[in-house]
């Protein structure tokens, strides 16, 4: 690691910064799944420069990551598909499944709902709007709900039905392209967009008024 892992300019990358052990959130590895964050006790004291809590024997389990706490992949946490999740009340968060959806840092909640979710995040639907380097996100309720991130982690709230909010990922990661490195012209076929299964919105007769080759 190259800043402190829990620093707060460098958080969004790490777990664990309340000292709770294996919490479910976004998976720091794909952004298609959730993930369990990898802070555990050690037997031993970590060696001075690692040790980022009050007890010394607290930290990630990966010495080449300089033992930061990251949440993990787990067998049967991909937002690709609802089985193995029940568990988890990921409906309460208005998440939905399939391969549009992606994994998002979220604290939403039904309202009226009475049960303590712990996972801190969900599954939504997304899209991007090659045009812009947008990402939109779908919020599942008694309504269905797109809304647009206009920029990284920005945080949304005010949902219909929900309290709390979601945190929009990184549109280089979702999408695949940094944001801003795309000129409005650009078509879609000369994008690559390969990393992963999205919805692609685009706005065609821009694109094809500003491309001769159409």
């Amino acid at each position: 690691a190259e800043k402190k892992c829990l620093s707060t300019d460098n958080a969004r990358a790490w777990c664990g910064s309340d000292g709770t052990l294996n919490g479910i959130g976004c998976s720091a590895e794909d952004p298609r799944s959730l993930g369990q964050c990898t802070l555990r006790h050690h037997g031993d004291p970590l060696p001075p420069q690692y040790r980022y809590y009050e007890d010394s024997t607290l930290g990630g389990d990966d010495a080449s990551m300089d033992f930061c706490p990251v949440y993990r992949t787990l067998e049967g946490l991909s937002c690709s598909v609802a089985e193995g999740k029940q568990g988890l009340k990921l409906d309460l968060r208005g998440s939905s499944y399939g391969q549009d959806s992606i994994c998002a840092s979220s604290t939403l909640q039904i309202q009226g709902a009475s049960n303590n979710i712990t996972t801190l995040a969900g599954c939504y639907a997304h899209r991007c709007t090659v045009s812009e380097n947008l990402v939109s996100l779908e919020i599942q309720g008694p309504d269905q709900q797109w809304r647009l991130c206009t920029s990284d982690f920005e945080q949304l709230f005010g949902f219909s039905g929900f309290d709390g909010q979601i945190t929009c990922p990184s549109a280089q990661t979702v999408c695949g392209v940094p944001r801003d490195s795309i000129p409005h012209s650009t078509p879609l076929r000369s994008v690559g967009l390969n990393r992963m299964p999205l919805r692609i919105v685009v706005d065609v007769e821009k694109d094809v008024a500003s491309d001769p080759a159409w």
